[in-house]
């Protein structure tokens, strides 16, 4: 396979996004104005990279700062902005998604991470069996079709990213 495809791309919806397996993008809902689009919530897309035995993972990263300064060649840290690296990996049994803060602004706040979609999940999630940093938590929604194999987990405020690092996991049922 080439890799070369043709996708209808009509003015009338949305434009097509293709997400390559093996990566994690983070995404916001859109607004009128750069300035209200900042203030809506993180949400992750995560394309899981499937390995034979079961097991799978995906990598990404965010880089946030205040959308207006400019930043001279070389000064980047004396810069105030986010880094974060996100790296999730599952089993048969298990899914851990690692939010790794590698610097913290010290002049901004960040929306809290709402969504998380996994493209590519082979195993049905346990709602009652999910945990942030380690402490149990109750989920708005969780959904998964085992036809697409899609899991989407929403919860308003499940990850605080001003608090820097924070671990996701779950059970399968």
């Amino acid at each position: 396979d080439s890799g070369h495809g043709v996708f209808p791309a009509p003015w009338t919806s949305i434009i097509p996004t293709f997400l390559r397996a093996g990566y994690i993008l983070p995404r916001q809902s859109p607004a009128l104005t750069t300035a209200a689009a900042r203030q809506n919530q993180f949400e992750l897309v995560i394309g899981s990279l499937n390995d034979p035995s079961g097991t799978g993972s995906a990598t990404g990263e965010l880089y946030w700062d205040d959308g207006e300064a400019w930043i001279d060649l070389g000064a980047i840290e004396q810069h105030d902005y986010f880094h974060f690296t996100f790296k999730f990996t599952y089993t048969k049994a298990s899914a851990t998604l690692k939010i790794t803060a590698e610097r913290n602004a010290t002049a901004l706040t960040l929306p809290t991470l709402n969504n998380i979609e996994v493209f590519g999940y082979p195993y049905t999630p346990d709602p009652s069996q999910l945990y942030v940093n380690g402490q149990q938590v109750t989920v708005d929604k969780l959904t998964y079709s085992p036809f697409t194999k899609v899991a989407n987990i929403t919860s308003n405020g499940l990850v605080d990213l001003n608090k820097g690092t924070a671990t996701l996991q779950w059970k399968n049922k």
